[in-house]
């Protein structure tokens, strides 16, 4: 895992966005805020809406901000992680592309599922 070392007390970042997303068929649906808009927990900033549903077939995870490193974090599944498609398209979702960002292997992210239910497993974001 890289960690970069902060050379300078300063406020915290005016640009890149923290928050939970979902990854379907090479889309991303997100709710997120403003870095400094988030709140501090534990050393990261996120956003007030940190819990995402499992939906079948879906990948989900989060984007949050280490404080001490100054890098944020995409977190998400192991397979995922390996997905250099996804996590570009995460990165440009919430403005950290151009930034300093990590992506973060998690057990916690994994993808649920197909129920066989076709009323649950057909999930459609609305496009």
């Amino acid at each position: 895992m890289k960690r970069y070392i902060r050379t300078v007390e300063s406020e915290l970042p005016m640009q890149g966005c923290v928050g939970i997303w979902w990854f379907y068929n090479n889309h991303i649906d997100k709710y997120d805020c403003p870095v400094d808009k988030g709140f501090v927990k534990n050393g990261y900033i996120r956003s007030f809406h940190n819990k995402g549903s499992d939906i079948p077939g879906v990948e989900s995870g989060e984007v949050v901000y280490d404080i001490r490193s100054q890098v944020y974090e995409i977190i998400c599944s192991q397979e995922l992680a390996k997905n250099t498609t996804a996590i570009k398209l995460i990165a440009e979702a919430f403005e950290i592309s151009n930034l300093r960002y990590d992506v973060i292997p998690s057990s916690h992210y994994y993808v649920p599922n197909l129920t066989g239910n076709p009323a649950l497993d057909d999930f459609d974001f609305g496009d």
